[in-house]
């Protein structure tokens, strides 16, 4: 890796709790997957299907926003994107994340089911994703430690 990535791993090595950690520790700390983020991610209805516990409560849930969608327009154009043909809809969009929020209570859509979806685009990252994005290995532990330390 380069200079750069070494001195934000420095950055992130040289506080408290890695500092007084050794090197392996500081590894696995690092790298442990901690903190989570929200990632585009698009779905059809076939992941719909498999995302629910089982394929009944998937399919119910389709059921009950294709109810949604014959009396509400911008619903019936998002189950248009839903199709295996289609792009599907990124559920880690903000605004995607918000109308699905605004689905809860309707058309017996309940929070549980809305979280399926949201938590799809959930990824688990490590302190150090969070700011370089690649996992570390040792070599780059101690060669930012004898570098900067």
């Amino acid at each position: 890796m380069g200079a750069a990535y070494r001195k934000r791993l420095w950055n992130l090595i040289k506080e408290e709790p890695y500092v007084s950690m050794s090197d392996v520790a500081c590894l696995t700390a690092v790298n442990a997957k901690t903190d989570t983020q929200i990632i585009s991610k698009r779905v059809h209805e076939r992941d719909i299907l498999t995302m629910f516990s089982t394929l009944n409560a998937g399919e119910a849930f389709l059921q009950k926003l294709e109810i949604g969608a014959a009396t509400n327009d911008i619903l019936k154009r998002a189950l248009r994107w839903f199709l295996p043909s289609e792009d599907g809809i990124d559920v880690g969009n903000t605004k995607t994340r918000a109308m699905l929020d605004a689905l809860i209570g309707l058309f017996s859509i309940t929070e549980a089911e809305v979280d399926v979806l949201k938590d799809y685009a959930v990824e688990n990252i490590s302190p150090l994703q969070v700011l370089i994005m690649i996992p570390a290995h040792l070599g780059d532990i101690m060669m930012a430690r004898q570098l900067y330390g």
